[in-house]
This record gives C-alpha cells, sequence and structure tokens, in this order.
C-alpha cells in the first residue's frame, strides 16, 4: 500500500507586485520616452484554477521629468490609469515561467499641457521569468517582459512598455 509524504490542496493564490520600465507613449503627436511605474494585485478567477485576474495602477511619465533640469516650469507628459486583466502563467522547465494577460483599459491622457482626457481601451503583456518559491506555495516570481495598451477613443494614447517585475504569491 502506497503512503504519500504529503499531501498539497490546490489553493487560490493570492499576490501583489510591482513592475517598472522603460517605455514610449503618444497620443496625436510623436512618442516620447519615458518611465512607467505600476503595482497589481491578483486573485483568482471563480471559474477556473489556470486563470487569475489582476487589477493594477500604472503610472508613466517622460524620462526627463525624473533628471536634474536647469529650467524651471518645463511641461513633462504624463499618463495614469489602472487595468482589469486576465493573466495566465505556464510553468515551462525548472523554475522558469511564461505568463500572458489581456484586459481592459482606463486611462487619464494629461500629453498635453492645456487640457486632460479620460480614454478606454485594451492592454497586452507577456512576460518570463524566473520562480523562486521552490517547493513552497508562496514566494517571489521575477520576470522581465512587454506591455502595451491602446485606447480608442479621445485623442488614442497609446503606450508600449518593457519592464522588470517582482511578483509575491501569499
Amino acid at each position: 500500500m502506497p503512503f504519500s509524504r504529503g499531501i498539497f490542496a490546490q489553493q487560490p493564490s493570492y499576490a501583489f507586485g510591482v513592475n517598472a520600465g522603460l517605455s514610449s507613449f503618444q497620443s496625436l503627436s510623436n512618442s516620447l520616452t519615458g518611465i512607467e511605474l505600476s503595482v497589481y494585485y491578483e486573485f483568482p478567477a471563480w471559474f477556473s484554477k489556470a486563470f487569475n485576474f489582476q487589477a493594477s495602477l500604472f503610472y508613466l511619465r517622460e524620462t526627463e521629468f525624473f533628471l536634474p533640469q536647469s529650467g524651471n516650469g518645463q511641461y513633462y507628459p504624463y499618463f495614469y490609469g489602472a487595468t482589469f486583466s486576465g493573466i495566465m502563467r505556464q510553468k515551462l522547465s525548472g523554475s522558469f515561467f511564461l505568463e500572458e494577460q489581456a484586459g481592459l483599459l482606463y486611462m487619464k491622457n494629461y500629453f498635453f499641457s492645456n487640457y486632460t482626457q479620460s480614454n478606454h481601451g485594451v492592454n497586452l503583456g507577456i512576460a518570463g521569468g524566473l520562480d523562486l518559491r521552490g517547493n513552497s506555495l508562496s514566494g517571489f516570481l521575477l520576470s522581465i517582459g512587454y506591455k502595451g495598451g491602446l485606447t480608442f477613443n479621445g485623442d488614442t494614447p497609446s503606450f508600449n512598455s518593457f519592464f522588470v517585475q517582482a511578483h509575491y504569491i501569499l
């Protein structure tokens, strides 16, 4: 009669994370280089064990804003907003994994200094990285990846970001 050393129930996984990266963003103009910062919370979908939801807040600003400047009063374009995405993560070989996401995007557009807009659209992303949890159910995942956002109303702002991400599964 075989005996089991341990039984692990499949549990819903909750997680949070941060990412930062370089971005290209535009709104009825030439694209600018920016820095994007994002925080997110991930929680299980009630209808699938292989699929999670992710709610995210992001901030994207022209790179020169973060550098020392000699001129005062200069305007630096920026976006901020939120996404709600579905996310899937597949284990590759060893500790490596691949994740994909797609979802909805809400963005406040402050590209031009004289007016703002609220925009709606979609976001897509892909990342690959290392799962540092070992045999534990909780722990860190580190990854690099791409995400992009495209809106469909107003000045149709969009962005493309390449990021580094730290993710902690509870």
